[in-house]
């Protein structure tokens, strides 16, 4: 290994400890509704873009970075809880669009609140200027034109 790529200084080890924070944060705040990270994001992906537009399997795969079977697995636990329905695309027979139940809508208000409240505990540590920084460079750095192989 060179000694001009430490390991403690790497993008992967600071990346780490933070990842890990979030994810238990968002487990804590989700876990009284009985969903997980991905299905309670593709339920709130669902209700907010479903108003506007279609909403298909393939837009939540690209929204979530997730495989066809990981969210059809999701539609599937969604459409049985009530919370979404798919319904028939007029333009191919064999697709469906995803529509938000009006449980669904109030469901994913809830879930968007206690991901924004976890969210808010994750940033206390910073400033209100650091915190506008980071979620500016985070996007930065996920931005899609970077994931054009994708």
């Amino acid at each position: 290994m060179e000694k001009n790529t430490a390991m403690p200084d790497s993008l992967t080890s600071r990346f780490r400890p933070m990842e890990w924070r979030v994810t238990r944060f968002h487990d804590e705040a989700l876990r009284p509704f009985g969903l997980n990270m991905y299905q309670a994001m593709s339920l709130i992906y669902i209700a907010w873009y479903g108003r506007d537009e279609a909403i298909n399997q393939r837009s939540i795969e690209k929204f979530l970075y997730l495989s066809n079977p990981g969210v059809s697995k999701i539609i599937s636990i969604l459409e049985k809880k009530g919370y979404v329905v798919r319904l028939p695309e007029p333009s191919d027979l064999r697709s469906y669009r995803l529509r938000a139940t009006e449980s669904g809508i109030a469901f994913a208000q809830e879930l968007n609140e206690a991901i924004l409240r976890a969210d808010r505990k994750i940033l206390e540590p910073l400033t209100e200027e650091e915190q506008k920084t980071m979620l500016m460079l985070l996007g930065k750095i996920g931005s899609t034109d970077s994931h054009a192989g994708r």
